[in-house]
């Protein structure tokens, strides 16, 4: 059943009114739109900037991850919270170089905190420990205030967002989705996934075929990522390092289906092969 949800920034008493299938704890309209938030400040930074890339490869994985088969398992919850934590990190970084204004950069974090949350709720036993980082670090101390000088986002002047005061961005962010057709909407979303699959398609084969390490008859899941962590600079591997297990299962799973590999073995033990 469809259920209405109010949705409202903290720093301000503006209220998002959005309709969300509430399969979870975890809001999959809003997530959605964090990850177009993300695209659209991110949209400023050369494209060339690795952090630029980084952000949205992390982003749109942990959309992906909370779409494709969401579960309450330790492993996957904590998968999801190092993602996020490292998409809060990059912010910090993007900030601190002068990449994103510190406004943006603090509502983005303010709202990757607060789904991190959601996921807390999810497992209360998660320690701080698994959290690596407090909120207090992220909050920007100028958070919902003027913050003059502000740069629009976006170079396309039909995407783009000023954004004077930080209260208003989330606000700004709904009213643009909002105008958009649903077509439109879908088809971008849709084109961003269908561009990280399939450059983690490419990478997978890559990996596979060069292998670079050496291992016979075929790669295990294990010897995939060792790989991509021992030659993925090499390789110039952009999209896996930051692609958790379950998602690479996944995907090598979807790449047997679809005749592009091989599979030996079973479970743990399975090897892949590019089909010849």
């Amino acid at each position: 059943m469809n259920k209405v949800k109010e949705i409202t920034d903290s720093t301000s008493n503006t209220n998002l009114i959005i309709k969300d299938i509430v399969l979870s704890p975890i809001s999959y309209t809003k997530t959605s739109k964090l990850l177009t938030a993300l695209y659209i400040v991110t949209d400023i930074i050369d494209i060339n900037e690795p952090i630029r890339q980084k952000l949205r490869i992390l982003g749109a994985n942990i959309v992906s991850d909370i779409y494709s088969k969401f579960s309450t398992q330790m492993s996957h919850l904590k998968e999801l919270t190092s993602k996020i934590n490292e998409v809060l990190s990059f912010l910090e970084i993007a900030e601190n170089l002068k990449l994103v204004s510190g406004m943006n950069s603090g509502i983005l974090k303010k709202e990757f905190l607060e789904l991190r949350r959601s996921i807390e709720v999810l497992n209360p036993s998660m320690e701080m420990a698994d959290l690596f980082t407090v909120e207090e670090e992220y909050v920007h101390e100028n958070r919902g205030r003027i913050y003059k000088g502000q740069h629009n986002i976006g170079r396309d002047n039909n995407a783009r967002i000023g954004v004077q005061k930080g209260s208003t961005f989330m606000k700004a962010l709904s009213d643009k989705i909002s105008s958009l057709p649903p077509n439109v909407l879908n088809k971008k979303t849709s084109n961003n996934f269908d561009v990280l699959k399939g450059q983690r398609r490419e990478e997978i084969l890559k990996v596979i075929k060069i292998n670079p390490s050496g291992y016979s008859n075929g790669l295990t899941i294990t010897d995939i990522k060792n790989t991509v962590k021992d030659f993925g600079a090499q390789l110039d591997i952009k999209a896996l390092p930051s692609c958790g297990e379950k998602t690479l299962q996944r995907e090598l799973f979807s790449m047997v289906k679809d005749n592009i590999l091989n599979k030996t073995g079973a479970k743990r033990w399975s090897r892949y092969l590019v089909k010849v």
